[in-house]
């Protein structure tokens, strides 16, 4: 059963197109086999915006899913999943503006709460490690620009919960998400910016991946696609790899080579245990209420009484 849901799983994610551009010059993964079965163009930029030559390796579908994947980084720890509960910046996310000893013991470390342009709205850990590179695509024969969808980033129940607090923009201490990150977030969004919405939710495994929008119109294989990168998040201070992916997704989403590989793996496990069984039934089988090798106890006693005997 293990090893036809394994072939299934296989074949269906077969069907996925990925493509993935590391661009940061770091070079190091949580997962020995992260990029089995993908394909990665290692193509580092040094430059504040770099232009990159993408191309196609087979006809890729619509939708394509556009993202940006970090490894290592780890979203997991406490301390900062705690930084974006309602323990931490959670009413600033919500609506209610926080100040004095009540910011302080929602946001800690006054370097997640204050700016020399005053204080952080939202604060937090969680909310200042936004990730805020952009990134745009074009068609190298025309130059026509590849429009990135994000209007379903984020998930609806996420956008719900958030909202600016009453009067926003308001309050000339402040420093808000669209003066922090202004290419990224617009003065209109605030916390409600689809990025931001998915960026708060955090990752459970010690690596992100998460979208940036989507591509509603297919790439053509051998086609060759203009990426322009603006660098902002400073991944060489914390020893983070960064990859653009795009993704035109099989019928279980991407590619599942990890996990048919683990599922044929398990299924062979289970067929050698159940060669041992076989094994252990046909040669020492053993009388029903009684345990196993008793007769060689019972030699092992009667030579041991025989030996006490002669002496």
């Amino acid at each position: 059963m293990l090893f036809a849901l394994s072939m299934l799983l296989s074949q269906l994610g077969q069907q996925a197109v990925e493509v993935s551009i590391h661009y940061s010059l770091e070079r190091h993964s949580s997962v020995p086999f992260a990029e089995a079965g993908r394909k990665v163009l290692p193509a580092p930029c040094q430059a504040e915006v770099c232009t990159l030559e993408l191309l196609v390796p087979e006809d890729m579908p619509a939708p394509i899913h556009v993202m940006y994947h970090l490894d290592p980084f780890y979203q997991n720890y406490p301390n900062y999943i705690q930084s974006g509960s309602r323990k931490g910046a959670w009413p600033q996310l919500t609506g209610k503006i926080l100040s004095g000893d009540e910011l302080r013991k929602h946001c800690p470390v006054t370097a997640t709460r204050e700016s020399a342009h005053g204080s952080f709205f939202p604060c937090g850990l969680q909310a200042g490690s936004f990730f805020n590179d952009t990134f745009k695509l074009r068609r190298a024969k025309d130059l026509k620009e590849l429009f990135i969808n994000e209007s379903s980033v984020a998930r609806e129940d996420d956008l719900k919960r958030m909202r600016n607090p009453p009067g926003y923009p308001n309050g000339e201490d402040m420093e808000w998400l669209f003066m922090r990150y202004p290419e990224v977030i617009s003065l209109a969004e605030g916390v409600k910016n689809q990025r931001f919405a998915e960026w708060m939710r955090p990752s459970a495994l010690p690596s992100v991946l998460k979208r940036i929008g989507q591509l509603d119109e297919p790439l053509s294989k051998g086609e060759t696609i203009l990426v322009e990168i603006g660098l902002r998040f400073p991944a060489s201070t914390i020893d983070v790899e960064k990859e653009l992916v795009l993704l035109s997704p099989s019928p279980i989403g991407g590619s599942s080579h990890a996990l048919s590989r683990f599922l044929l793996y398990a299924s062979a496990s289970c067929w050698v245990l159940a060669l041992i069984v076989l094994l252990c039934e046909k040669c020492c089988k053993r009388p029903l209420g009684h345990p196993r090798f008793e007769r060689m106890r019972i030699a092992q006693d009667s030579e041991s009484s025989e030996s006490d005997g002669a002496v």
